[in-house]
């Protein structure tokens, strides 16, 4: 637990909520299955985002050839936003973050939380996240929130 927590996540003390790290790390990796795992392994040694290799027999029974075609990202349509850590995130580096906003069709937005030491722990449990992160989140999920859903939702009168 604390190489995933200080390797990983770059467990800083002063920065996290403590408690809600403490709590994940007693379940952790609860909710993710072993082919979830491995999957994550395959893409990082293979350099792209694909389903899971499951050996060249039955690759070609599932998916028609024996490597696993990587999913056609270019294709999702959806306005995206990519907010990513600057140079302290194990899990996601800043050229990855590059490479998939050049393969996605309609990124609308590409942001650097403006602190060197954040990282993917800190999108949950930084002290500092709604700071650095969710008030941009927010404001950009209401510019995209059409104003019926608003009206509905008793945002507006």
């Amino acid at each position: 637990l604390r190489f995933i927590a200080t390797k990983c996540f770059h467990y800083k003390p002063e920065f996290v909520f403590q408690n809600a790290v403490l709590k994940m790390m007693t379940k952790f990796p609860a909710g993710a299955s072993f082919d979830v795992m491995h999957q994550m392994n395959q893409n990082i040694d293979r350099g792209e985002f694909a389903p899971l290799s499951y050996g060249r027999s039955k690759n070609l029974k599932i998916y028609g050839t024996v490597i696993p075609p990587p999913y056609p990202i270019g294709k999702i349509a959806t306005p995206t936003a990519i907010y990513y850590g600057c140079c302290n995130d194990f899990l996601s580096s800043a050229q990855d973050n590059e490479i998939l906003k050049n393969k996605l069709s309609n990124v609308i937005k590409f942001y650097k939380v403006p602190y060197v030491k954040f990282n993917h722990g800190d999108f949950l449990w930084g002290k500092d996240a709604y700071r650095l992160l969710y008030r941009d989140t927010i404001e950009l999920i209401e510019d995209y929130t059409p104003y019926e859903s608003k009206k509905a939702m008793k945002l507006l009168p």
